[in-house]
């Protein structure tokens, strides 16, 4: 399982996936089926879901479980109000 890790001055979240995948603790890029970054910061977010492929998603977009999490979405726009209510 996957941990979250909260880092209030995180680098910009630029580079290939296997570039940030090294930034989670050298996590294989084959064996990831999906991987969202956040960027509080532009209030957007990155989807991958194999190396090459990105879905950039703005504040008014959502994150999607897609095959790995069938049916999941939430809400950019919510996860930031949350964020910013939690003091995070």
């Amino acid at each position: 399982m996957a941990t979250v890790s909260r880092r209030r001055s995180a680098p910009p979240l630029d580079g290939t996936i296997a570039d940030l995948l090294k930034r989670l603790g050298g996590i294989p890029p084959k064996r990831v089926r999906l991987v969202w970054f956040i960027d509080p910061r532009t209030r957007t977010a990155r989807s991958y879901t194999a190396p090459d492929q990105c879905q950039p998603i703005g504040e008014d977009g959502a994150l999607g479980g897609g095959d790995v999490l069938p049916g999941f979405e939430l809400a950019l726009r919510d996860l930031f109000a949350e964020a910013e209510g939690s003091g995070a």
